[in-house]
């Protein structure tokens, strides 16, 4: 459904947009793949592949300081939005893991937002320390639990 919205609200196909609007403006090295249906849809809720640095470098659109060269493409508006949630169901869990907004499979007290993919992949963003840790996947379980901890343990350590 969101990439028929999205293809009426731009004239463009879902692949087109993401390309014009998201993917030429990270500085991305390769071009990204979106999965099909049977009838050439896009599957818009999943299945879009790209090269791990190319992943690394969306979730740097979600920095509070975009990199060198890079103008700002998520505003501060949308960001706001996503830590802001629905309604009044804003309390924090004991880890500080906030319900979930806007796709994010993860978004925390602490500014933090994590997208788990398939087989194990994970996109982390601390915004505070301007950190993202990116990694792919080969679990055999198609959809496993997401678990932000190393991220963590790496932006604490490291950054």
């Amino acid at each position: 459904m969101i990439g028929e919205v999205v293809s009426r609200i731009t004239g463009k196909s879902l692949a087109d947009a993401i390309s014009d609007l998201i993917w030429s403006k990270i500085g991305a090295a390769h071009n990204a793949t979106l999965a099909e249906n049977e009838r050439g849809f896009p599957a818009s809720h999943a299945g879009m592949s790209a090269t791990l640095r190319d992943v690394a470098r969306f979730g740097l659109l979600f920095t509070k300081n975009p990199p060198a060269g890079h103008s700002r493409v998520v505003s501060d508006a949308v960001i706001k939005r996503i830590f802001a949630g629905y309604g009044d169901q804003r309390t924090a869990d004991e880890h500080g893991r906030l319900p979930l907004t806007y796709q994010w499979d993860m978004i925390s007290n602490k500014g933090e937002l994590a997208k788990g993919g398939w087989a194990g992949q994970l996109l982390y963003i601390d915004r505070d320390k301007d950190v993202v840790v990116a990694w792919s996947g080969t679990n055999q379980v198609a959809d496993p639990k997401l678990e932000p901890l190393p991220c963590r343990i790496i932006a604490k350590t490291f950054f």
